[in-house]
């Protein structure tokens, strides 16, 4: 993975949080939402520990895509 590819991961995954928790917290009117909190460590951690054991094993996504189809689609190159 290059390093501009690392930073747009990072900027992406920042930005969705950013905009995930405006979303759950302006309606909500405080910080202190525990609900909330909740709802963003389910939903974001599972997403970065992804995304980090794709980044160890180098995993690209053609390698990714033809290991889901190559049973069903056998002439994939």
């Amino acid at each position: 993975m290059t390093k501009k590819l690392l930073f747009q991961a990072i900027g992406k995954f920042a930005a969705g949080l950013l905009i995930f928790g405006a979303l759950l917290f302006v309606p909500a009117g405080t910080l202190r939402y525990p609900a909330g909190w909740l709802l963003i460590g389910i939903l974001f951690a599972p997403m970065f520990i992804a995304g980090i054991v794709l980044r160890v094993r180098g995993v690209e996504h053609k390698t990714v895509f033809q290991s889901i189809f190559s049973p069903i689609l056998p002439h994939l190159p």
